[in-house]
């Protein structure tokens, strides 16, 4: 009868993440987003973003975003904070 109660915590261990997996995968996101040519495969159809670097002018780099943390809220969702440079 205990195994039973220590059935669901061995199932919530099997279940994890590959955290490590999830964070390279971010990691790639963000560089295909800094790419312009590769920009509109990572955005959801229809999605209404003004152009990172509209405000762009001759001898201005374009901005980047570069990843600095990754918490993960659950096995699904995950916050990235990030910071823009040129």
């Amino acid at each position: 009868m205990r195994a039973l109660y220590i059935l669901p915590l061995l199932l919530c261990a099997c279940l994890q993440a590959d955290q490590t997996a999830d964070r390279v995968a971010i990691q790639k996101t963000i560089t295909r987003f800094n790419n312009p040519d590769e920009r509109a495969s990572v955005l959801a159809s229809g999605a209404d973003l003004t152009p990172p670097d509209h405000n762009w002018e001759q001898g201005v780099s374009p901005l980047f975003f570069e990843v600095k943390e990754v918490r993960f809220v659950t096995a699904d969702i995950a916050f990235v904070d990030a910071v823009a440079s040129q």
